[in-house]
């Protein structure tokens, strides 16, 4: 296996964080929602400013294109990035033709709309990259052994014909487990990281970031949102099968 050190993972951090803040600026006027309402009755004209650890939306002064907003001393809301769960794109046959997008936190979900999809492309990248980066840099503050990483990643099933399925991914200090849903009780599946012996990038096709966790029983694919997403997964899962005790491995006589 890998080793990695304490240094090394902050260093991976650091390295994510600059990718982040070079990335395009969020910020822009969009339409607002919560309480699990798209109802256009409900949508109210927002200033959102995202940086690197959290999305503020507020009351829009200049709701025109090209004009310096002056922001309200203090923002209608605040979203943590580190506690979402989700950025999700909501289909256009539920959205009334709008192109909306939906940020889940623990205890609700709120909606925004933008004019194009280009546009809600542009923001529900931003965001995911942005997220994952949160979590990854509380995990690497806090300490590390004692965190643990959660997201919604896809898993590449083990007959390989279902293909691709949704799943919660949970790793602790000694397991990478993977939920079918969030309110199960029990795992689908476990990977004990004692067992695991590389954990790689695979190469990215699309707008797909998989990457491999080689075990020795069997090799597991998962597809991360974003590629700061994927490098963070890679480097906290390098750095926790570094820390486990591992069963020695049978001598092979020469």
């Amino acid at each position: 296996g890998e080793g990695m050190h304490t240094s090394e993972f902050s260093d991976n951090v650091s390295s994510l964080l600059a990718k982040v803040q070079s990335s395009a600026a969020l910020r822009g006027v969009l339409h607002k929602t919560g309480g699990g309402k798209t109802t256009p009755g409900n949508w109210q004209k927002r200033f959102l400013l995202a940086d690197s650890t959290t999305l503020k939306y507020y009351h829009p002064k200049h709701a025109r294109e090209g004009e310096e907003e002056e922001l309200e001393a203090e923002p209608r809301g605040v979203i943590k990035l580190e506690e979402v769960r989700e950025v999700n794109v909501i289909a256009s046959e539920d959205s009334g033709g709008k192109f909306i997008f939906e940020i889940v936190v623990p205890s609700r979900s709120y909606f925004f709309y933008c004019e194009s999809e280009e546009e809600r492309a542009s923001w529900v990248d931003g965001l995911s990259a942005r997220v994952s980066f949160a979590k990854l840099q509380r995990f690497s503050t806090s300490k590390p052994d004692s965190m643990e990483l959660r997201a919604y990643m896809l898993k590449l099933s083990k007959t390989k014909s279902r293909g691709f399925q949704k799943r919660l991914l949970v790793l602790s200090d000694t397991t990478l487990e993977y939920y079918r849903n969030e309110s199960d009780s029990k795992p689908a599946g476990t990977i004990p990281l004692r067992l695991v012996d590389s954990v790689q990038e695979s190469s990215s096709h699309r707008d797909r970031f998989p990457f491999e966790v080689e075990t020795e029983y069997r090799t597991f694919v998962f597809q991360a949102h974003t590629d700061i997403e994927r490098a963070g997964w890679v480097a906290a899962l390098r750095y926790r099968a570094a820390q486990v005790v591992r069963p020695p491995r049978p001598l092979v006589a020469a």
